[in-house]
């Protein structure tokens, strides 16, 4: 039943695979358009996130973090 768990691997094999990888790093960030920020909103139970990140004048770090949940 656990042999999976422990069973011998290489120690070296990569656990983490970033969503990154195999994106090229010019295809990761563009140009903010206002459909970026619609929401969704399915007629079914959907849980969305808007997250934006900043860095200050100042060199600090800002990030911003709206949830919205709906049910039906």
């Amino acid at each position: 039943m656990f042999s999976s768990f422990f069973s011998a691997t290489d120690p070296t094999a990569p656990n983490l695979h970033p969503v990154t990888t195999g994106i090229a790093p010019a295809d990761l960030n563009g140009e903010l358009v206002p459909e970026d920020l619609e929401w969704v909103c399915p007629s079914s139970f959907a849980a969305e996130t808007h997250t934006w990140y900043h860095r200050l004048e100042d060199g600090s770090f800002l990030m911003c973090q709206v949830i919205h949940s709906a049910v039906g």
